[in-house]
Parts: C-alpha cells; structure tokens; sequence
C-alpha cells in the first residue's frame, strides 16, 4: 500500500508532494507494524514453546509425585511390618523375663532347702559313726549342689543383666 502511494506521488508531480510525504510516513508506519508484527508473532511463538515446556515439567512433577507417595506407602509397610516383630519381640522378652523370675525363686527355694539338709546332716553325724559316713557322702553332694545352685544363681542373675537392656515399660 504504502509503494503504491509512492508511486501515485510521484507521477503526480509537485502537487503530490504532500502525499509523497504522507506516503513516506504511512510506508514507515508499515515497516514499523511488520516489524512488531514479527516481533509478536515470535513472543507468541516464545510464549508457546515455554508453556510447552511448563506442561512437559508439570507432567513430570506428577510423575514424581506419584512414585514419591508409592514409595512412601511401601516405606508405611515396611514400619507395619517392624512393629508387629517389635512387639512380638517384646512379648516374648515378657515371657523369658516371667520365667527368669520364676526360675530365679525357684533357684533361691532349693538354696535354703540344700542349706536346710545340710544343717539336718551335721547334726545327725554328730550322733553316730555310720550316721557321719553316710553324711559326709551327702554333705559333698549337698556342697556340689549348692555350688551348682549358685552357679545357676549367678546365671540367672547374667541372664537378667542382659534381658534388663530388653525391658519396656
């Protein structure tokens, strides 16, 4: 348009000196649109490839959120899993610190029931020669029982130390 409205000015003469001028300014005036024309056509397509490149990122988050909230479920199970052998190891350190206790009194009613016999044996082998062969055979095994009864005794009580550590309360 505006090399059209050149040409017209120029066979027009002086007379279309005026429009010649006009012609300049509305030709600039389309250079200058074609160029911001380009310009935005390159901001749009700019525009376009970035928010291309938001959605492929956008897609790829959700992806990654997805498989996070997978592994976090499957990280769930697996401290379900540790609890429930926790507390199963728990109940049976239970179990083993009732019967350590258990075994521990009964440890402790057969130490007075051998030192019990022991003290009945010194007093009968006072009365009689055979009495005393007989109570000595079983003053050496009532001293190997005792000596087993605290070796158990000490035992127990190791056995205790180390469940002690287990203990919950």
């Amino acid at each position: 348009m505006s090399l059209n409205a050149s040409i017209e000015a120029a066979r027009a003469g002086e007379a279309g000196r005026g429009f010649a001028v006009v012609a300049e300014e509305i030709r600039k005036l389309a250079d200058d649109s074609a160029k911001a024309a380009g310009e935005i056509r390159n901001n749009v397509i700019q525009i376009g490839i970035q928010t291309g490149n938001s959605v492929d990122s956008a897609n790829k988050a959700e992806e990654m959120v997805a498989l996070q909230g997978g592994a976090v479920e499957e990280v769930v199970g697996v401290f379900q899993e540790i609890s429930g052998c926790m507390e199963n190891l728990i109940n049976g350190l239970r179990d083993i610190m009732e019967s350590t206790m258990k075994a521990d009194k009964e440890r402790g009613d057969a130490a007075e029931a051998v030192k019990n016999i022991s003290r009945i044996i010194e007093e009968t082998a006072e009365s009689a020669e055979t009495v005393r062969d007989v109570a000595e055979k079983l003053l050496q095994n009532v001293d190997g029982l005792t000596q087993t009864a605290d070796m158990l005794g000490d035992n127990m009580n190791n056995l205790k130390d180390g469940i002690s550590v287990f203990k919950t309360e």
